[in-house]
């Protein structure tokens, strides 16, 4: 397969790859789509350090699974998915309550040791997919995770209808916390101000 590698701070490069092997409870998805975070420029650019090349990136991805580990179940081929990037242990009190994120062993899709979707093949967790309904690209599917990081943030600080929300930086993520805060019921009111730094 071919696959964008980063192989040195500063440098990506197009090259071919082996095609992913799967474990029992993974899939491999075929990629279609993957969205590139301000994330991933800094550890490319050597500013974030989070893993050592050479290395596959990329977790904001969508796409179609092409294979289905021995183990799984609910998933087949030909399904459309995103990939949920954080990936807990499965055990912890954090991963049992639906909050893998904070898991102390946590390792995340597209940062060592979890090659990413700059690739035309990935391997993931099948308990890390979500089905993509048929209403929404891949694109759209696979920019999703931008989005859920700032209202997850939102949720995390209580925002509350009528408060008062300042947004420091206006791209991608911020337009999210923006588009997030007025969901929730922000507006111009006297009920304090959650400053959100991007």
């Amino acid at each position: 397969m071919k696959a964008a590698v980063w192989t040195k701070i500063g440098e990506i490069k197009v090259m071919e790859r082996p095609i992913p092997e799967i474990s029992p409870h993974q899939v491999l998805i075929k990629v279609i789509s993957t969205g590139i975070c301000a994330t991933d420029l800094h550890v490319y650019t050597g500013r974030f350090i989070y893993g050592e090349p050479p290395h596959i990136l990329g977790h904001e991805v969508a796409g179609v699974i092409d294979r289905v580990g021995s183990a799984v179940d609910g998933w087949a081929v030909g399904d459309r998915v995103v990939v949920e990037t954080s990936i807990g242990c499965g055990r912890c009190r954090f991963c049992v309550s639906g909050q893998r994120h904070l898991c102390p062993q946590l390792t995340e899709i597209g940062f060592t040791p979890n090659s990413g979707g700059y690739a035309q093949y990935m391997a993931a967790p099948a308990q890390n997919l979500v089905r993509i309904p048929d209403k929404i690209t891949f694109d759209e599917a696979g920019i999703i995770e931008s989005v859920v990081c700032p209202v997850g943030a939102l949720y995390r600080l209580g925002v509350t209808f009528g408060e008062t929300v300042a947004v420091f930086g206006v791209g991608p993520a911020g337009i999210a916390f923006i588009q997030g805060a007025k969901a929730m019921g922000a507006g111009r009111g006297t009920r304090g101000c959650a400053a959100l730094l991007m």
